[in-house]
């Protein structure tokens, strides 16, 4: 895979200028596809330095002759403000790191870890940390939280049924295998069953047995921790939210997306615009709700600021509002944007779950939208683009560019020969497409009834920046912008829609100039291809074995490019 074929954003290219020099760097903000082109690069030779944090040191196998260490990282951890805190690195993530240089098996005999010291005096206490010690023991007892949790789903999957079972189970663990801890673990066990009962998750029988509710089945299949189930319950019960727009909000205020979720601030943006749109994105809603003007009441703090912040970006990424645009908004890279849509889709999902499970009163199109809302985010897009992201499940720039295109919906696909899709995506894409449709590039038109394909062909080569099409077996460059005409006006002849907008050419002005352009670039092929104008602002395409041009044009409509 090639830089130019992985969707288009402004780390993708950062990215390729690093790569264009044979180096690259690589951290948890990239995304897959940008990802394993850095590491198939890294494998291969063809980038020879990489800059990495330690994500790389675990669990990617990317042998290297020298590494450098850097002592200090952003271990994820958040200070009061929730901003990254700058933390030593551990013993552990020294060893994995250093354990990339000269691995066994990796058919080089040379490997060195270096880790740079100003002092002398810093040098011994690095080596004493790093180098003399031991890896920290991790702290295998899981908190009281993270107990409550692993009983639940325990419970629920029938493994424990009782507190003697959970006891038992829970004693054969090995961070609770000392047998002084008999007595913590019967606490433990007591307190959460205890909690799991009075929140409504769980029923304890006058025989001890466990029976799971309803509640408590909806809250364990949305893999939501308890408490952020319970809060979410609490929340439906007294109203506090019945709006989708409302619920995304309250989606931020969750412990997942504190502990998952990016940094939002708004060094980029200024809190009246800020407030303005979100404004656009949500119709008067922050007016009508009385949940948000609580909040809105305390956006003074930065917490509660950060929280509009990130909203707007939810909001941003459904309406499919350009990655690029986004990345500099909110400085933060496609990767991270990705993984924050992808943790607000899974917590609205399991808000959709409990909504319906509590039968609250929610209206039945109002849940409807709630999971529609919740797919939006999963895929970046606009409403009327779902369907077509589902069967594709390639990235929303893509999902964007078919859209704008013409290609709506399923049925449109399948109408559609390979060739549609060479001007306007990568080729690695195109494959996935084909497969997923069931369609085989060698497809053909059967003799004598020939297909609009056999007249225009664009093949997606490209020189010298022009663009290459097949016109009745013959070849001609465009202007990437000329080419992108033809092809909306092309798309438009063989679906039937025939005549196209100005504004669906190209938004703004200026579209006539470059229809001429198109024309005076087609004009050795006058005889066999034609532009018509209507004299409001639309084209289309005649191709003269197909049609008449004579038949298509009225008295008042000309055919060429000015309209008049």
């Amino acid at each position: 895979k090639y830089i130019d074929e992985i969707p288009p954003s402004i780390q993708n290219e950062r990215l390729g200028r690093c790569l264009h020099s044979g180096i690259a760097f690589h951290h948890a903000e990239l995304d897959r596809d940008q990802r394993a082109l850095v590491e198939d690069g890294f494998r291969a030779g063809e980038i020879r330095a990489l800059v990495s944090t330690t994500t790389l040191a675990w669990g990617v196998n990317l042998p290297a002759k020298n590494v450098f260490i850097e002592m200090m990282k952003y271990d994820g951890r958040k200070s009061s403000n929730s901003r990254p805190m700058l933390l030593p690195i551990s013993v552990t993530d020294f060893h994995q790191a250093a354990g990339r240089a000269g691995r066994l098996g990796s058919g080089d005999d040379f490997g060195r870890a270096v880790m740079m010291a100003s002092t002398p005096y810093e040098h011994e206490i690095l080596w004493d940390r790093y180098v003399y010690s031991q890896n920290e023991l991790s702290e295998s007892r899981p908190e009281a939280r993270r107990f409550l949790d692993l009983l639940f789903r325990l419970i629920v999957c029938g493994a424990v049924n009782s507190e003697t079972r959970a006891i038992s189970i829970v004693s054969e663990m090995y961070c609770f295998r000392n047998p002084e801890n008999h007595d913590i673990i019967r606490d433990l066990v007591s307190s959460s069953t205890e909690y799991l009962e009075k929140e409504g998750l769980l029923v304890v029988e006058k025989s001890g047995y466990f029976r799971v509710t309803l509640f408590g089945e909806s809250s364990c299949s949305t893999g939501l921790s308890v408490k952020s189930c319970v809060r979410i319950g609490e929340a439906i019960r007294d109203s506090e939210f019945c709006d989708p727009q409302e619920a995304l909000f309250f989606a931020l205020e969750s412990e997942e997306w504190t502990e998952q979720g990016g940094y939002y601030s708004r060094i980029n943006i200024s809190a009246e615009e800020l407030f303005r749109k979100l404004g656009y994105h949500t119709d008067g809603l922050i007016e009508r709700s009385e949940y948000l003007n609580a909040n809105l009441r305390r956006v003074k703090s930065k917490r509660v600021a950060m929280k509009f912040t990130a909203w707007l970006f939810a909001l941003e990424w459904i309406s499919g509002a350009p990655t690029r645009d986004l990345e500099k908004l909110f400085i933060r890279g496609s990767g991270g944007l990705k993984h924050d849509a992808d943790t607000l889709s899974w917590i609205l999902n399991g808000i959709e779950k409990i909504v319906r499970c509590l039968k609250s009163g929610w209206p039945p199109d109002k849940i409807d939208e709630l999971s529609t809302l919740s797919l939006q985010l999963k895929y970046g897009v606009a409403t009327p683009m779902i369907p077509l992201a589902k069967k594709l499940e390639i990235d929303r720039e893509f999902i964007r560019r078919l859209y704008d295109f013409g290609i709506k919906t399923e049925n449109d696909l399948y109408q559609v020969d390979c060739q549609t899709f060479q001007g306007i995506l990568p080729r690695s894409v195109i494959a996935g497409i084909v497969e997923k449709i069931g369609q085989k590039s060698s497809e053909k038109s059967s003799p004598g009834n020939k297909s609009v394909s056999d007249y225009i062909l664009f093949t997606g080569v490209t020189e010298k920046r022009l663009k290459q099409i097949i016109v009745f077996g013959r070849s001609i460059f465009l202007q990437p912008k000329l080419y992108s005409y033809l092809q909306k006006l092309w798309w438009a002849y063989k679906s039937g829609k025939q005549w196209v907008y100005k504004d669906s050419l190209e938004p703004g002005f200026n579209q006539s100039k470059y229809i001429f352009k198109l024309k005076r670039s087609l004009g050795k092929y006058s005889g066999e291809i034609e532009i018509v104008s209507d004299g409001a602002g639309s084209y289309r395409l005649i191709l003269s074995e197909s049609e008449d041009a004579a038949d298509i044009v009225s008295d008042n409509q000309q055919i060429g490019v000015n309209g008049r």
